[in-house]
């Protein structure tokens, strides 16, 4: 018996160690090919769209990576754009507030709709993006959405906002023809309503694809998107076809993706009633180096780290990589990595050695 008991706990043991990246063996690498500044980051010209993923949303450093991340792509790509995985109506009061709305920055970020951003990370980049736009010359300001869908008003106004300026006619046609859906009764609409306003929204998609270059311009250059990182990666890590790969299959090389990951992830997970912080530790080829850094993390481009052996053997080989959710189990939380390749997955990846739990704003 003691030998079955001793035999499961090797089994177990070795089955954590491959989920969570443990005792990989390290890899020579040139460090001189990565890079600290996050401000000096640039893109090539022919991206349209750059994604920042999170390796777990209640993280300090992936939020305040994130300003940092967009800042660089306002100051070198002329970004206008930031995209959050949030709710896309309530992201609008975020933007309303960005542009000198009434209401405070901590009030701005609970419009976002997620409990994960009330942190005071995320109300210093809506107070930058305010500070940034008071001084912003005509058509560079910058402007705050969301691309989660989960009400109408606020949504349904910024599509007739955008087509005004592009469609007037277009504009006043939907904004009667969809009156009926609206936050009030949009869980309550009939069955037969309903049928009778899909050809509306169908129509009204077809006629803002047919518009997609001149809303494109007045988005300005680059849009820039944040989520987590199964969404922002550029092939699939679960069952459904990521926001990423769509981007991919759509734009080409005009698709940027950037994942993140770190040894040592201390975190917030979302609770019925608050959150409870946990830690995890993943330790593979591309984080063991983070820790041995000044800074505790380093910027990867892929495409320029290639050229070097060492980097090139990392990046075409599966590592096991951190993906925390909003809520995390305590008692799985040792397997909470995905097996994948990151050369697959990414164009570049930010890598820490330890991040720390957001700071939550009551």
């Amino acid at each position: 018996m003691k030998k079955k008991i001793s035999y499961s706990i090797a089994i177990v043991s070795c089955f954590i160690a491959v989920m969570t990246g443990c005792g990989k063996a390290t890899v020579d690498v040139d460090m001189a090919l990565v890079q600290t500044d996050i401000g000096a980051i640039t893109v090539p010209e022919d991206v349209l769209v750059v994604g920042l993923g999170e390796a777990s949303h209640g993280v300090k450093e992936y939020q305040e990576m994130k300003a940092e991340v967009f800042q660089a792509l306002v100051e070198n790509n002329g970004c206008r754009t930031f995209v959050i995985e949030g709710d896309f109506g309530g992201a609008l009061k975020a933007d309303d507030f960005i542009h000198g709305g009434e209401g405070t920055a901590k009030e701005a970020a609970a419009w976002i709709g997620f409990r994960i951003y009330r942190t005071e990370e995320m109300e210093a980049l809506i107070e930058w993006m305010r500070a940034y736009n008071e001084t912003a010359g005509e058509g560079a300001d910058l402007h705050f959405y969301g691309m989660d869908m989960q009400r109408a008003d606020s949504s349904k106004e910024y599509v007739f906002r955008v087509l005004e300026q592009v469609s007037p006619g277009c504009s006043a046609k939907y904004r009667e023809a969809l009156a009926f859906l609206n936050d009030d009764e949009m869980y309550d609409i009939s069955a037969e309503a309903f049928e009778q306003g899909m050809p509306v929204a169908d129509e009204l998609i077809q006629e803002v694809d047919s518009m997609e270059d001149s809303i494109v311009e007045m988005l300005g250059n680059v849009i820039f998107i944040n989520g987590h990182n199964g969404h922002i990666g550029k092939v699939n890590s679960t069952s459904y076809d990521c926001l990423g790969k769509l981007l991919t299959q759509r734009l080409g090389n005009g698709y940027f993706a950037i994942g993140t990951d770190a040894e040592v992830t201390s975190f917030n997970s979302q609770t019925d009633d608050g959150f409870e912080k946990l830690m995890v530790k993943n330790r593979n080829a591309l984080t063991a180096p983070a820790a041995n850094t000044e800074q505790n993390f380093y910027y990867i481009d892929f495409g320029t780290a290639a050229t070097d052996n060492g980097w090139n053997r990392i990046l075409s080989e599966k590592q096991g990589m951190t993906s925390l959710n909003v809520t995390v189990v305590t008692t799985m939380k040792a397997f909470y990595t995905i097996q994948a390749v990151p050369g697959d997955l990414y164009d570049a990846m930010i890598v820490f050695g330890e991040v720390s739990p957001t700071t939550i704003v009551p």
